[in-house]
């Protein structure tokens, strides 16, 4: 079997995640500064949840389009909660 598959004791699964960042009405601010500034926001929020891997991470002007893989064996809530409040908040303050 592949290691890109998990495996438990009833089941084999693959979990991965397509997350997308967008601006309020999609507006293309996320140039320069604004741009590194919020990936590594999001990186570094994406590294601090147990188990998420980046697999790939494209930032254009209007959004931000990121591939994880969820690693842990069993999980509950992914880590997209995580992210929703704390991004769009220390990012409005950089504007």
């Amino acid at each position: 079997m592949s290691k890109r598959f998990r495996r438990l004791s009833h089941s084999i699964y693959e979990c991965k995640y397509h997350l997308v960042f967008c601006p309020k009405y999609r507006r293309p601010i996320l140039k320069d500064e604004i741009r590194e500034y919020v990936r590594g926001e999001i990186a570094n929020l994406l590294r601090q949840k147990e188990g998420i891997e980046i697999i790939e991470m494209n930032v254009q002007s209007d959004h931000i389009s990121s591939d994880s893989v969820d690693t842990a064996e069993i999980r509950g809530i992914s880590g997209d909660g995580l992210l929703e409040g704390k991004t769009g908040d220390s990012a409005s303050s950089k504007v």
